[in-house]
């Protein structure tokens, strides 16, 4: 038997004996928001002048969105968000049972904080068209919609 089939079965003997543990209940309730978000766009420098992060001239428009079955948060974000503000967002947001979902319903390059953009490298740089700022109105729209989906109890 080779590896990857002797990990698969492992792994899914495993997945069956905890099934069998589960508790459930007899009542289950499911809710679902989304809400669409704009990211300003970096500016593209003419041939005279030198790129500058913090000038935009256009808006990437995309949604982000929270399932919430029973206690648990899967909350869906567009693009690769940076592990500072995935961390951020589930720091601020205080729930046990958050799960965050990145490139979820789009591909709108890499999503950075601020600091990113001043320490450089390929992530804020050519990895994304995102303005300087992008992680910071990530974090924030996120917290909005996972306060929304909590006090809708």
């Amino acid at each position: 038997m080779k590896p990857r089939q002797e990990i698969g079965k492992a792994l899914g003997g495993e997945a069956l004996r905890r099934l069998q543990l589960v508790t459930t209940t007899g009542s289950a309730t499911l809710k679902a928001l989304k809400r669409e978000i704009k990211f300003p766009t970096k500016k593209a420098p003419s041939p005279n002048e030198t790129a500058d992060d913090n000038k935009t001239i256009d808006y990437v428009t995309t949604e982000i969105q929270v399932l919430r079955p029973g206690d648990i948060y899967i909350l869906g974000l567009p693009g690769e968000i940076l592990v500072e503000v995935g961390i951020e967002i589930k720091t601020r947001a205080g729930l046990e049972n958050l799960f965050i979902v990145t490139l979820s319903n789009d591909t709108i390059g890499y999503v950075c904080h601020s600091r990113a953009y001043e320490e450089g490298g390929y992530e804020p740089g050519p990895g994304t068209n995102l303005a300087k700022g992008a992680g910071e109105i990530m974090i924030k729209e996120a917290l909005d919609i996972l306060s929304q989906i909590k006090q809708n109890e």
